[in-house]
């Protein structure tokens, strides 16, 4: 092992997020605290979080790197030092359904409802308000409105339709703990957009095609026909298996599709000859940023910021 290797083996082990917490705990102080995976997730937990809370306490969200680091310092808290209701932790659930990665049971644990918080973000009305309040989409009817938002679920499906057997292909190298950077994978190759409807290029019809793209992508070994097979009937035995979409390439999708939806916009509202001037820069790298803060909670998380945060400040200023 080189010397190089050994430093970021270092890194990796060394909970950061630990001495994060430790430094910034102020006990005296109307603060709640919270640890989650990405530096990105703070976005949608921050604003989910202080809406419900007194106007004069806040939270502290702290990064730990990634799912693994999260729970590890879960696990390692003096809970004898510190109130559980005041400091929570945030997970994506990831593909713990499928038995493939730990699936923490805590009260004070807060797991996804899908693969990620990406996947109850992305959804027709985060759409219809980022097309609006970004792309600056103000004109629409309802009936053009309720038209857009049939063409976005539209869309959704087709697009997790699509990503069904590259989903299985992840889940064969999870179980077999392959490795492979799923991040590498870039989907604008295999789709393309007209009039806003997503559509599959013709070099990447076949399932074959798109799974040897990710092996390609991710640099490791696409699995052979039966074994795809058997992790495809897997991967679409629970009800909800859309959900277990991967929630970065549920970003891009989200993205791609409100670009293009706003290029041929008037393609849907007829008071529209050419797209308006959007209002706020919009692309990839911000698009969590616009969309998050606009997102509905889900009721899973409401119900576990009543429980952990809510419970310890009514407690607390009894």
């Amino acid at each position: 092992m080189s010397m190089l290797e050994i430093h970021q083996l270092a890194l990796e082990t060394i909970n950061e997020a630990h001495h994060a917490f430790l430094l910034r705990f102020r006990g005296d102080r109307k603060i709640v605290y919270g640890i989650v995976e990405g530096k990105d997730d703070p976005m949608f937990y921050r604003n989910a979080i202080e809406r419900f809370l007194p106007n004069d306490w806040t939270v502290d969200l702290i990064p730990a790197g990634n799912r693994h680091k999260v729970i590890e310092l879960h696990d390692s808290m003096n809970w004898g030092a510190y109130p559980r209701r005041r400091v929570a932790f945030f997970i994506d659930q990831d593909l713990a359904a499928y038995g493939v990665c730990p699936h923490p049971v805590s009260d004070n644990i807060y797991v996804t409802d899908g693969y990620s918080i990406e996947n109850s973000i992305v959804c027709s009305e985060t759409f219809i308000r980022v097309l609006a309040e970004a792309y600056n989409v103000m004109d629409a009817t309802p009936e053009e409105s309720h038209t857009i938002s049939d063409t976005f679920e539209e869309n959704l499906q087709a697009f997790n339709q699509a990503m069904l057997p590259i989903m299985a292909q992840i889940l064969r190298w999870r179980i077999e703990n392959q490795k492979c950077n799923l991040n590498n994978l870039t989907l604008s190759p295999i789709f393309h957009f007209t009039d806003g409807i997503i559509q599959i290029r013709p070099d990447f019809s076949d399932v074959v095609s798109r799974v040897n793209h990710l092996a390609n992508a991710c640099q490791a070994p696409q699995s052979s026909q039966a074994e795809l097979e058997e992790s495809r009937t897997s991967f679409e035995s629970l009800e909800t298996h859309e959900r277990f979409v991967r929630g970065k390439y549920l970003t891009w999708f989200l993205s791609s599709c409100l670009t293009h939806m706003h290029a041929s916009i008037n393609k849907f509202v007829s008071s529209y000859q050419n797209a308006p001037k959007p209002r706020l820069p919009v692309g990839p790298n911000n698009i969590m940023v616009l969309a998050a803060s606009r997102a509905r909670i889900p009721e899973s998380l409401r119900n576990f910021i009543d429980r952990t945060y809510l419970a310890f400040i009514a407690e607390a200023t009894a």
